[in-house]
């Protein structure tokens, strides 16, 4: 008989801490399926909490290079020691070419953990949510209309931008795994975890 992907995960032998995520590329693969699930949603609940953890997963990582980098890469990636305050600013800051977005997830993750920011608050950032109609609805001819209706977020801000946290989010995964790589850490078993989870996750 066939092992589930709880079954799989279960038999591993490490007992970790963090339900045996254990690397950068780890959690990288956690934001996958966040963003997977933020793809498949059909409420807009749905899209909201999977957006969350998306924005969450994607700022984490930050933590999670940076505790494995020597000294010396520290500063060179944050412009501060390590344990200095504002490395995680620095990162953003010094990275931001690299990888786009960081900022807005960095936002979305602080404002859902504390409600309202004692320091850097931006009183333009809103969030909000639109619907799409599958097929498209035409609203000379409504009762011809037969589809479904989906959720698609976006960040708005006051300013007038508006940015689709799903083409953000796209995006930033695969910056953050081009960034992983180059810094060495995409391990060998990223590979082979993402095959098993596209083999259990259906």
């Amino acid at each position: 008989m066939e092992e589930s992907f709880l079954e799989h995960l279960i038999g591993m032998p490490v007992a970790t801490k963090t339900f045996g995520i254990q690397t950068p590329s780890g959690l990288l693969l956690k934001l996958r399926h966040d963003m997977t699930r933020l793809h498949n949603a059909r409420s807009s609940t749905g899209s909201r909490y999977a957006a969350i953890d998306c924005a969450i997963s994607a700022v984490h990582l930050i933590d999670w290079l940076l505790q494995a980098v020597t000294q010396k890469r520290h500063v060179e990636l944050t412009g501060k020691n390590k344990n200095e305050h504002g490395a995680i600013s620095g990162f953003i800051e010094k990275q931001a070419v690299k990888l786009h977005g960081l900022e807005t997830c960095r936002l979305l993750a602080n404002t859902i953990k504390h409600r309202v920011l004692n320091k850097g608050d931006d009183e333009s950032f809103k969030t909000s949510h639109s619907i799409i109609f599958e097929p498209p609805f035409h609203a000379d001819a409504p009762e011809t209309w037969n589809g479904e209706i989906s959720p698609r977020s976006f960040i708005v801000h006051i300013d007038g931008r508006n940015e689709d946290i799903h083409a953000l989010l796209d995006q930033l995964e695969r910056e953050w795994r081009v960034f992983l790589a180059g810094e060495g850490f995409l391990d060998a078993e990223l590979s082979k975890q993402e095959i098993d989870y596209e083999r259990f996750v259906e």
